[in-house]
């Protein structure tokens, strides 16, 4: 087993409702808020009466009570509700982790790790619950603006420029916390489960997917056939890749937020850092480009100018190898056991696209 925690780092550039009070329901989208275009949770929400919400937030905010919570619709596994307290003007965010128990430390072992390298919120109290059925919860400062995601659609090709180079930046400084080996991460930082080539750990599962599995049901036999073809005769290139670093393994524009200052539009904060781990940087910008049609004109050479700015680099083939990395999880989400007709149709309808315009290495 590889080891290496936090100090072992290479930094190159600079985680019971009360039954007398009604559940806090969901209200009008705020600053920071939207509907996203994967709407089926993988949990259900959490729901919360004022008084356990403030309960909850108290040790963080001696001598203040809570005024408002708003229930936050976006998301897939935990539950977050904004939070507006007696005596602050900001909001704050309080987190519960519904799916896994060790995502709240690991989150804010995070949020300590990259901080002043890559814009993220502040942690101002974690613990558990018994209200939460000892579910692990966070509060975290809240990051005002809007989604990269929602912001795109109108957002002019300067701005968009402007924004994605600071995306560029962040993806270099996290490249820049580098581990000897690929795994999962603990609370400490410490790779667990580490794997000797990731790309051999996950296209090992692959095959079966798309040949005897619900992928395979949900993209039909042809297409399938297609997707392993394509994935086969290639895994050599992202096999070669072998630097392995902290990945956010959820680098969306739907984790972003965007914020408009003094010298225009900005990225303000990544947010929902629950399954970073240590991989290949790739694996983010894969999912960066997923739908590479929403973003605006020059966003992918902006970012790549950013990369370079930050005193980081790109490998050769870095969008064809991203691609591939993230064919590998639109495999796995399409082999969810969990039916999404939803989510599962627009992937189909991705992979489809993919695999009608992709051209053989070399």
């Amino acid at each position: 087993m590889c080891a290496a925690g936090p100090s072992a780092l290479r930094h190159r550039h600079r985680g019971c409702q009360r039954p007398a009070d009604p559940p806090v329901k969901p209200a009008q989208l705020g600053q920071g808020e939207h509907v996203p275009k994967r709407p089926e949770r993988r949990c259900e929400a959490v729901p919360l009466d004022l008084p356990t919400i403030n309960r909850l937030v108290r040790p963080a905010f001696h001598g203040q009570h809570v005024t408002r919570a708003r229930l936050i619709r976006s998301g897939r596994c935990n539950t977050n509700y904004r939070v507006l307290l007696s005596d602050q003007q900001q909001p704050v965010l309080l987190r519960i982790y519904v799916q896994d128990r060790d995502a709240c430390a690991r989150e804010a072992a995070v949020y300590a790790l990259v901080r002043g390298q890559v814009p993220v919120p502040n942690v101002l109290h974690t613990g558990e619950a018994n209200e939460l059925g000892d579910r692990p919860y966070a509060v975290l400062s809240w990051v005002p603006g809007i989604s990269l995601e929602q912001w795109l659609a109108t957002a002019s090709a300067p701005d968009g420029a402007r924004v994605a180079r600071q995306v560029g930046w962040a993806w270099a400084a996290m490249r820049g916390f580098q581990f000897p080996c690929a795994g999962f991460l603990d609370a400490n930082l410490e790779p667990s489960m580490p794997w000797d080539n990731p790309a051999s750990f996950l296209y090992g599962h692959v095959e079966e997917w798309l040949s005897h599995d619900m992928a395979g049901q949900r993209l039909g036999g042809e297409l399938a056939r297609a997707v392993w073809a394509i994935i086969s005769a290639e895994q050599h290139l992202v096999e070669a890749v072998t630097e392995y670093s902290l990945v956010h393994a959820d680098f969306r524009p739907e984790n972003m937020i965007v914020a408009e200052g003094r010298n225009g539009w900005g990225l303000a904060g990544i947010v929902d850092w629950e399954f970073a781990h240590c991989n290949v940087g790739l694996f983010d910008a894969g999912q960066l480009f997923r739908f590479e049609d929403e973003l605006t004109p020059g966003f992918e050479a902006a970012f790549a100018a950013g990369v370079a700015e930050a005193g980081s680099h790109l490998p050769q083939q870095w969008r064809r190898i991203g691609r591939l990395i993230d064919f590998v999880n639109l495999v796995q989400m399409l082999n969810s056991p969990v039916d999404r007709p939803v989510w599962h149709g627009r992937l189909r309808g991705l992979v489809a696209r993919v695999v009608a315009t992709w051209v053989p290495y070399g």
